[in-house]
């Protein structure tokens, strides 16, 4: 369930399949998780109509609905989510990064946590505190994901990578009903250490 944001990513694709051209696409939602991806879905939805249509648009049109005002500040972390979680996060089949690249996605993501964590501090609306609240664990995993990675990049040591492992785990499962995570397997611990290529202690 990173938040593995990607709209623009999304139209280019659409484009091309429109091309082919395939008469027609489908989207799944799983509940675990359909608070992180609800802008691909909304997106999805859209472009599935018009190929071409102006992404940046539909993204602002998402925004001002689920963070009203608010939404000047928060699209910056979208952006960043857009921009880092597919190319500097664990993706499956994506390139460990350099430390040094690793480093400044994770400062950027931490500066967008502390934006948003002080929108959520003036939130006056319940809904929009919700939605930030969501948000928050959005970043959150994908923060802690980037620190791992930066510990597998630079070499770090074996026990520090279980215990940054450990605590990652233990925030999705204490959070795991609300709407921004999926925790399928029967041993989350063991699953997360095979991901990160971690052999069990």
């Amino acid at each position: 369930s990173l938040p593995n944001i990607i709209p623009h990513y999304m139209q280019r694709d659409m484009q091309w399949y429109a091309s082919v051209p395939l008469q027609g696409i489908s989207i799944y939602s799983e509940p675990g998780d359909w608070g992180t991806y609800e802008l691909n879905y909304y997106t999805l939805g859209h472009l599935a109509w018009d190929p071409d249509c102006n992404v940046d648009s539909l993204i602002s049109q998402f925004g001002f609905v689920r963070y009203d005002a608010a939404w000047k500040t928060i699209k910056k972390a979208y952006r960043s989510l857009e921009q880092l979680v597919r190319t500097d996060g664990s993706i499956p089949n994506t390139r460990l990064k350099s430390p040094k690249e690793i480093f400044q996605a994770e400062k950027e993501l931490s500066g967008r946590i502390s934006e948003v964590n002080t929108v959520k501090q003036n939130a006056r609306d319940a809904a929009l505190s919700a939605n930030l609240s969501r948000l928050l664990l959005m970043l959150r995993y994908a923060d802690d994901d980037l620190k791992i990675q930066y510990l597998l990049a630079s070499g770090g040591k074996t026990e520090l990578l279980q215990r940054k492992i450990e605590a990652l785990v233990g925030f999705l499962e204490k959070n795991r009903d609300k709407g921004v995570f999926v925790l399928s397997a029967k041993d989350n611990l063991a699953s997360y250490r095979r991901h990160y290529g971690i052999k069990a202690p």
